[in-house]
């Protein structure tokens, strides 16, 4: 147990100097709201995703650009089967400055639902929306984005 205390406080204190320089880097775990026009969706699966991204200027707020990657840890299930979804995206974002803030995003999105032997692999536009809080260093945001037509991430997280 004091070996993983380290190894975060040491993450910890080490990303948020790096984020000083203009760089994010960001955890973040949530639920996938998939729906399916012909399937019942009966349990949502629980993801996690990993944000790195650089934000242009020296003052808070701007742009930035991000990139994401998320996987499912606790899979949903539809017709009785497990759904996973996979996504990776890069994003044009834009925050306002202050502590309190709104961030929106827009972008591409690469993302695989698989449910059983079923896999619906999807490319297309991805958009965004959160409220954060910055706080020292890091940032805790409260996120939506639009994943696909049938899915729609919304999650909680750190960025750094």
């Amino acid at each position: 147990m004091k070996f993983r205390i380290l190894i975060a406080s040491v993450l910890f204190f080490g990303l948020s100097s790096i984020a000083h320089a203009g760089f994010l880097i960001g955890i973040k775990s949530g639920e996938m709201l998939v729906g399916f026009d012909d399937d019942e969706v009966s349990e949502n699966p629980v993801s996690v995703g990993v944000l790195l991204g650089y934000e242009f200027g020296t003052r808070p707020g701007g742009f930035a650009v991000e990139g994401e990657v998320t996987r499912s840890v606790a899979a949903g299930s539809v017709a009785g089967t497990e759904l996973y979804v996979e996504s990776q995206g890069l994003y044009l974002s834009y925050s306002t400055g202050g502590n309190l803030y709104l961030k929106g995003r827009v972008g591409l999105m690469d993302a695989s639902l698989d449910a059983g032997s079923l896999s619906e692999p999807e490319v297309g536009e991805s958009y965004g929306l959160a409220v954060g809080l910055r706080w020292s260093a890091f940032r805790i945001e409260l996120d939506y984005t639009s994943i696909d037509d049938d899915v729609a991430f919304v999650s909680f997280g750190v960025v750094f």
